[in-house]
């Protein structure tokens, strides 16, 4: 029987009023960069030098962020299937529609993970130094950072660590259930020979519709971990991608 974990962090189900909803994204910022600011020393002190107790410190920090973000946001969490996380490295891939996908996977997964993740983000004051230290940057478009990418997931496979790939690429708000799918996380799967653990997202895109700018809409979010795949038998990344997407679209349409 699949045991079920619940994280309740507010009702979410009728729409709030619009002036809420415009002054929710600016709570919302205001209370995450306080928290970010506060936590700057931890990361720092945490960050130093790559250690397992060092990474696993700044997960649950990463974690306890998560939380507060999805609590400001109004939106209230559920986390299915955790009992299907595999044991050692794992390449997880997750549907993407927004923004608010990065913490629900942080709340989800509670052992750590790198995120490849757009360089974009590197950029940004305080949160770019950490998120550098953390996570695998890729440039879009370029072909040379995407082997950079693929050589660093590599790296962390082979040290038993955890790798999260978002395999449509960037966010698809208003795309009909899920996108296709590039090769990068099957590659990488199949070739180390490490199980692929398929995530199902939803409720991100309702919180934070592609048309509402400067809007949240408080939504319950759930997040579904479904049973591994393992590549073993498996004659190709191609063949690999097809079992994931299938999974993924079988439990969003579910």
């Amino acid at each position: 029987m699949v045991r079920e974990a619940t994280l309740r962090l507010s009702p979410a189900e009728a729409p709030w009023p619009r002036w809420r909803r415009r002054l929710l994204p600016l709570w919302v910022a205001i209370g995450f960069w306080l928290a970010l600011l506060v936590a700057t020393p931890f990361y720092r002190l945490y960050l130093r030098r790559v250690s397992p107790e060092g990474t696993a410190r700044t997960h649950r920090l990463n974690r306890r962020i998560a939380r507060l973000l999805l609590w400001l946001s109004g939106c209230s969490v559920t986390v299915h299937g955790r009992e299907h996380i595999p044991a050692g490295p794992v390449v997880f891939v997750a549907n993407h529609r927004a923004y608010l996908d990065i913490p629900l996977c942080h709340v989800a997964l509670r052992e750590p993970f790198g995120i490849v993740c757009k360089a974009e983000l590197a950029d940004v004051p305080l949160f770019g130094w950490m998120y550098r230290r953390q996570h695998i940057l890729l440039e879009r478009e370029q072909t040379a950072s995407g082997a950079r990418a693929l050589v660093a997931a590599t790296q962390r496979l082979r040290a038993g660590q955890r790798v999260l790939i978002y395999p449509e690429g960037a966010t698809r708000p208003g795309h009909p259930v899920l996108a296709p799918f590039k090769a990068g996380a099957f590659m990488l799967a199949h070739k180390q020979r490490v199980p692929v653990g398929p995530i199902a997202l939803t409720g991100t895109e309702r919180a934070r519709p592609p048309d509402w700018r400067f809007y949240l809409q408080p939504s319950p979010l759930t997040s579904r971990i479904l049973p591994p795949i393992d590549p073993t038998g498996v004659s190709s990344p191609a063949e690999l991608a097809e079992r994931a997407y299938a999974a993924l679209h079988a439990a969003l349409t579910a």
